[in-house]
């Protein structure tokens, strides 16, 4: 039998695949910043995966500092930006 997976999956899937699309908006020279990130999230624990969209908006404010209109690193907030309406509109939009 097939199993479903989970609310806490889908949404932790949901955000690994947020992640990996704001690393190949990335410039090559700076796709290596979010490794880290990456390696948090997939020790995150499902039940938890909400609470993951802190330490994006963290790593955004911190290292992704070119985000004007023309920047480099405008594309990729735009996608975390974008995705964080979905997340909310998709779960918790009541």
């Amino acid at each position: 039998m097939e199993q479903l997976p989970t609310v806490d999956n889908a949404q932790l899937a949901f955000v690994g695949e947020t992640l990996a699309m704001m690393q190949d908006k990335l410039p090559e020279e700076d796709k290596d910043v979010m490794n880290g990130l990456r390696d948090s999230w997939a020790h995150t624990a499902p039940e938890i995966a909400y609470l993951f969209w802190k330490k994006i908006h963290q790593f955004c404010c911190a290292a992704l500092t070119d985000t004007a209109p023309d920047g480099k690193h405008f594309s990729v907030c735009e996608v975390y930006n974008t995705r964080y309406k979905e997340f909310v509109e998709r779960w918790y939009n009541d």
